[in-house]
């Protein structure tokens, strides 16, 4: 894919990272390697299959968004403007509308990669940013036991039913948004 920097084979176990001949700033291209790099790192973390793909993605994109200098993270948990911009332009474009969470969390590999997958990206970013850096004490709960459950191998569907059961969406996606609309 002409846009595609990098990705990791999980069949394979291989990660791989394109020379591209055209100008790239040397900041996307670690970007990229990091975000697969934590595509293999989870394979071996996470028994196969058990990560959501929205989780996946969202927090290869999270880990992605470091500041390194002389090989050391001095910053974490950036702002990917792209992502931000793409999140804001797909909600304008949709009068308002976002993946409703507890669907986009429960989606298959084919749900997740079709349709709008841009957008899904961004929104799965902002999602981990928020309940990683932003949501209040329970919410950011609900997210760690979640976390917690797939590491242990808990099957997707019963980790988010335990994790997730009577959460008030409505207010969480709300909250999300006032979070994501004070990023810079």
């Amino acid at each position: 894919v002409e846009s595609t920097l990098g990705c990791y084979l999980p069949r394979y176990r291989q990660l791989l990272l394109y020379e591209v001949k055209i100008d790239r700033d040397q900041k996307e291209t670690i970007e990229t390697l990091i975000h697969e790099g934590f595509h293999q790192f989870m394979h071996q973390l996470v028994p196969d299959n058990a990560i959501p793909y929205w989780l996946n993605e969202g927090l290869a994109e999270f880990m992605s968004a470091v500041e390194i200098k002389d090989g050391e993270v001095v910053k974490s948990g950036l702002v990917l403007e792209g992502r931000l911009s793409a999140l804001k332009v797909y909600v304008q474009a949709t009068r308002g509308q976002i993946f409703p969470f507890p669907e986009l969390m429960r989606e298959s590999p084919q749900e997740f990669y079709a349709g709008e997958v841009w957008a899904k990206y961004a929104q799965a970013w902002a999602m981990v940013h928020y309940f990683e850096l932003g949501a209040k004490p329970s919410t950011k709960q609900r997210y760690q036991r979640y976390v917690k459950l797939l590491r242990e191998g808990t099957p997707a569907e019963e980790a988010f039913e335990t994790a997730w059961s009577g959460a008030p969406w409505g207010a969480i996606q709300e909250r999300w948004w006032t979070y994501v609309n004070s990023l810079k």
